[in-house]
């Protein structure tokens, strides 16, 4: 579609004026406050009823203003001749205002404004004229494919976006993985779960267990103090001590009683039968001793079994992470290479100055001063720019430098925890080969031998007592009164040795529980670093792609649609840059012309649509991208008091 004419009547000052483009290329030419803005203004009315800016009708005055106040009883009128579809259309708005006489008033009053819409000089309502422009283009296309400013200036990062994945399409999580074998595995660590929500529950989980990891420490460490100090007691030694010490203190009981009662000979004999079954008993319970003995081996050998398989475990997975380092590091150096390179590249550019050969439209020549006062200006900027590619430079190496050296440090202490492993696992062989090769070494506990020499003791009493009986011995009650007393003060303390035993043994029981919470919870946090490694590995290759994919088909305009935070973080974005990098809000005006030119071009041609483009501001450009379609170049003329059309 090509601008052929457009008239302005009583339109933001303009009284009456035609621009004739007859549907070709033209410069504008004006000195400020002529109605070059306006024109484009008066454009953008007819066909969206919002001014250049995108300001509605009420929120811009388009009436002529007259000492302060708009000019009232007068219609504003805008009429477009267009070249399209191989003919022409005329498109035409007047905005006039509405008067109302009310009752009993004798004059009208100003109630509010209408707006008359025509096509081809058809009357058409509102609606009808919005879906016939509608049917050419889409308001929003409009407005980027003739206002190069609005996409870089008008459109939130999040429609520019969307704009460009609609032009060049998205990169798919699947093309992502398949470009990088460490990847494959990536599907099965996050499940259903999106990479970034995978990340966030990562990264609490890993804040848990870390605080869990490091709490049990201490919990273990409480839980050991809180063990009593029993000697060489156990549980099963001293629970027959005080089966044995509640025997012996019966049979003492049941003796008084018969020695008071009379007919103890044959009791006491009965009671020696019974020492003597005690004393084979004792027997049997030393043979189980042995057997624990052998147990309790056993189970050493199976810990150092589990110390192996741990050790095993935790070096695996360091030599896994390990592995990747070099590749990352390499990476690095690389990256740091090209940027010396370009950093000698910029630091040897030499400012080179030149004047331009056309001449000043007013008289002729360019001033002497004017010249030198350009060059000035020129060195200024280009100083500036060389100074902050520099700088920019500089601080992109001394992180990347950084990053390597952060690397090999983490590959210096992974090869120290492998090599420690590597030691963990050959002492632990070690001490199960010891372990097997020596024989058992089963000793009878200072429990038994006491409960032997009490049995046998006991059985020296019941025979002297049988003897005294028989010689008709009376002080035996006394003798028994004595040992009541004794066995009960032994039955007591050794019940207070039990209590302790159990206590003890319910923190052995704290001790293993924690001790293996810990060995699970460090295997689940070294799958958490595993699976951050391999996701900031796809977040960096997405970014790549897409970016890459996005770029291609922009000649010299870039676009940054990622920021990579140091920690991993990866925040969506979409700004324009030029070929060096320098952000769309850093660019001088000429270079944000070419590059809002270049992206209204690239537009254009993914629409198949090239609509009149409407460029503000160029005596700021020395040299426009040239376009397939029409072209309105507003040029800030000092020699030019009217407005001036020249055709390209």
């Amino acid at each position: 579609m090509k601008l052929q004419s457009l008239r302005l009547q009583n339109f933001k000052g303009i009284k009456d004026f035609t621009f004739s483009p007859a549907g070709k290329s033209v410069s504008v030419l004006g000195q400020n406050a002529t109605g070059k803005s306006t024109l484009f203004d008066a454009y953008a009315w007819l066909l969206t009823a919002k001014d250049s800016l995108g300001q509605q009708a009420g929120n811009f005055e388009l009436k002529t203003i007259l000492d302060g106040e708009p000019m009232h009883s007068i219609e504003h009128c805008v009429e477009g001749v267009f070249e399209f579809d191989g003919g022409t259309m005329e498109l035409k708005k007047v905005y006039a205002e509405k008067y109302t006489k009310k009752r009993g008033s004798a004059s009208a009053e100003l109630t509010g404004h209408v707006t008359d819409h025509y096509v081809d000089g058809v009357p058409k309502s509102q609606r009808e004229f919005q879906d016939f422009i509608a049917s050419i283009t889409d308001d929003r296309t409009f407005k980027i494919l003739s206002n190069i400013r609005h996409f870089n200036e008008v459109l939130a990062w999040q429609d520019r976006r969307g704009i460009l994945l609609g032009v060049c399409g998205d990169v798919s999580d699947a093309d992502v993985i398949a470009s990088d074998t460490q990847l494959v595995k990536l599907p099965a660590i996050v499940g259903k779960k999106s990479i970034e929500d995978w990340r966030k529950v990562a990264a609490g989980d890993k804040a848990r267990i870390n605080k869990e990891l490091t709490e049990i420490p201490a919990r273990i460490d409480e839980a050991t103090r809180s063990k009593a100090d029993v000697g060489e007691f156990t549980k099963v030694g001293t629970e027959d001590e005080i089966k044995i010490l509640q025997g012996e203190l019966k049979a003492v009981q049941d003796e008084k009683r018969r020695t008071e009662n009379g007919g103890e000979i044959a009791a006491k004999t009965k009671k020696l039968t019974e020492i003597e079954g005690q004393m084979q008993a004792l027997a049997n319970n030393e043979a189980q001793i042995v057997e624990l003995v052998a147990a309790a081996q056993r189970k050493k050998i199976a810990d150092q079994e589990n110390i192996i398989l741990t050790a095993t475990n935790e070096k695996r997975g360091k030599e896994l992470v390990l592995v990747s380092q070099p590749r990352a590091i390499e990476q690095h150096e690389t990256e740091l290479s090209r940027l010396r390179k370009r950093w000698s590249e910029v630091f040897h550019m030499q400012f080179e100055p030149h004047r331009e050969n056309s001449p000043c439209p007013n008289c002729g020549a360019l001033p002497e001063n004017q010249i030198r006062t350009d060059s000035v200006k020129a060195l200024e900027h280009f100083n500036e720019v060389k100074s902050r590619t520099l700088t920019e430079n500089q601080e992109k190496g001394k992180a990347l430098k950084a990053e390597v050296e952060r690397l090999k440090a983490e590959s210096a202490e992974l090869e120290k925890s492998i090599a420690a492993a590597s030691e963990t696992i050959a002492k632990a062989q070690a001490e199960i080969d010891h372990l097997k090769a020596t024989p058992l070494n089963v000793q009878t506990s200072s429990e038994a031998l006491n409960a032997r020499e009490r049995l046998l003791a006991g059985k020296e009493i019941l025979e002297s007592a049988i003897s005294e009986l028989r010689l008709g011995s009376h002080d035996a009650v006394a003798e028994l009164d004595a040992k009541i007393k004794d066995l009960e003060a032994q039955i007591e303390a050794k019940q207070g040795t039990m209590a302790s035993i159990k206590a003890n043994y319910q923190a052995d029981a704290r001790v293993r529980e924690l001790t293996a919470q810990q060995k699970k919870l460090a295997a689940e946090y070294e799958q958490i670093e595993a699976g951050l490694f391999l996701t900031d590995l796809f977040v960096r290759a997405k970014v790549s792609m897409l970016t890459d994919r996005i770029n291609s088909r922009f000649p010299t305009v870039r676009f940054k649609l990622f920021d990579v935070q140091i920690n991993g973080a990866v925040t969506e974005m979409c700004e324009a840059m030029d070929g060096g990098g320098v952000p769309y809000r850093n660019l001088n005006e000429a270079a944000r012309i070419a590059s809002g030119c270049e992206i209204a071009e690239v537009l254009s041609e993914h629409c198949g649509v090239w609509l009149p483009r409407w460029i503000d501001g160029c005596e700021s450009i020395i040299n426009v991208p040239a376009s397939k379609g029409q072209v309105i170049k507003l040029i800030v003329s000092v020699g030019h008091e009217q407005l001036t059309v020249v055709e390209e």
